[in-house]
């Protein structure tokens, strides 16, 4: 085993590991839903993801800031696109709100 579960013990391992989940979670949710680039960041997440959690136990990954950044960083983006999806009933529009440009079909 890694220092990882030497360092937090049981306890918290089984914590972080719920942590992940939840992220796996989150990333399977917004790459089901949203057809925008975000979608597809959600599905090569995933794979991140696995790579990242199963490295824990054997390697410790948090003294690699890049690894660590990038995937916290995603995880915190794509759980914040899962919260804006889910606010909006999960209805997501095909393409971006054109603004103040919209065509009216009345003219």
């Amino acid at each position: 085993m890694s220092t990882f579960l030497f360092e937090i013990g049981l306890v918290g391992a089984s914590l972080i590991l719920l942590l992940h989940l939840m992220f796996l979670k989150d990333a399977l949710f917004v790459g089901k839903r949203d057809k925008s680039f975000l979608g597809v960041i959600a599905l090569g997440y995933v794979g991140a993801w696995l790579t990242v959690t199963i490295g824990l136990f054997y390697d410790c990954l948090e003294s690699c800031e890049a690894i660590s950044f990038m995937f916290w960083f995603f995880s915190g983006l794509l759980a914040a696109q899962r919260q804006r999806l889910a606010l909006t009933n999960n209805r997501v529009a095909p393409v971006a709100d054109p603004g103040p440009f919209k065509l009216n079909a009345a003219h």
